[in-house]
């Protein structure tokens, strides 16, 4: 689903032919954009809104795929990924945390290679004194996983794939945990979402605003997940959380 308006069409399509689409454009953006606390938090959750059919559609979970990186970042202003440019201390954990949304939201979760490792490719790194215009930029977010002339991190001929990662190791916990056959695994995979309220300093329940501690939850039957998330990529934050 690449908009609301154009959900109806897609929605028709899944209902004849396809099983699921990629949930592109708009939701990758707003996704980045919560998890590094740049936007009110309801930004991105109001896509889960049943007051539209899209957000009808995401609810269910098992027709869109959700996605943070992809291999063309065609919904970016400029082609990056998650990580680039990114100054933030707790880099490894931010990135790991992003995917621990999609992870613990409704929908198909994709994990663009390198993601995991906190590949930072960006279009910046172009030089347009050697090569003019917008040639083959798609390469710097197609960084060589297993050593190659284009590796990660501006390098050639390294090998990446390490499972002692911390953004790995943190994304197989959360994943870990989404794919179990228990009842949190279930609600996690098949249950309803939900943007929970907070407070902190006394101050009414409500839901928190941009860069503030933000809880979901995603309920099955009689089992409750509730998922807290710092979006502020600086500072610590807490809060109180309310339930079922």
């Amino acid at each position: 689903m690449t908009s609301g308006s154009m959900a109806g069409a897609y929605i028709d399509i899944i209902g004849r032919n396809l099983s699921a689409v990629l949930d592109s454009v708009h939701a990758p953006n707003e996704l980045t954009a919560f998890a590094k606390g740049l936007v009110h938090p309801k930004q991105f959750f109001d896509l889960y809104s049943e007051n539209n059919l899209a957000g009808e559609y995401r609810q269910i979970g098992t027709y869109h795929v959700s996605i943070l990186d992809d291999d063309d970042m065609s919904f970016r202003t400029h082609k990056q990924r998650f990580a680039a440019n990114s100054n933030v201390p707790n880099l490894y954990e931010q990135v790991a945390h992003a995917v621990g949304v999609q992870l613990t939201t409704p929908g198909i979760p994709a994990i663009y290679y390198g993601t995991e490792q906190a590949f930072d490719g960006n279009e910046g790194y172009h030089d347009n004194s050697i090569e003019g215009g917008s040639f083959a930029k798609d390469r710097y977010i197609k960084e060589a996983m297993f050593g190659g002339a284009f590796g990660a991190f501006q390098t050639a001929n390294c090998h990446f794939f390490d499972i002692d990662h911390p953004t790995y190791l943190r994304i197989a916990a959360i994943a870990r945990i989404r794919n179990s056959h228990d009842k949190i695994g279930k609600a996690l995979r098949r249950g309803h979402h939900y943007l929970r309220e907070t407070s902190f300093y006394d101050s009414p329940f409500s839901i928190p605003g941009q860069g503030e501690l933000v809880a979901w939850s995603q309920v099955l039957f009689d089992i409750e997940v509730l998922m807290v998330l710092n979006t502020n990529g600086l500072e610590n934050r807490g809060a109180e959380v309310t339930g079922v």
